[in-house]
């Protein structure tokens, strides 16, 4: 479901169910933001640490998933002009 259909879908409901979802979404974000801090706050071999984990878990994807990498043929591609 695309954003404005989810928009669209909310401007139906009653102000007051609104108003929680409202206050849900906020929520969350001040959960993620918490965890945006977290990481942040991490010593430089700790997010290698993590960063290495997340690759190793990610390999035999990368080895042979083909949509995983079906991007990489544009690597040698200019972005701009």
């Amino acid at each position: 479901m695309s954003q404005l259909e989810i928009l669209d879908e909310i401007k139906k409901l009653p102000p007051d169910e609104r108003y929680s979802i409202a206050e849900a979404v906020l929520q969350m974000d001040k959960q993620n933001a918490g965890k945006v801090k977290l990481e942040s706050k991490l010593s430089r071999s700790e997010r290698r640490k993590r960063a290495e984990k997340a690759a190793e878990a990610l390999v035999e994807d990368y080895l042979n998933d083909s949509e995983v990498t079906a991007f990489t043929v544009l690597d040698g591609e200019d972005f701009l002009d």
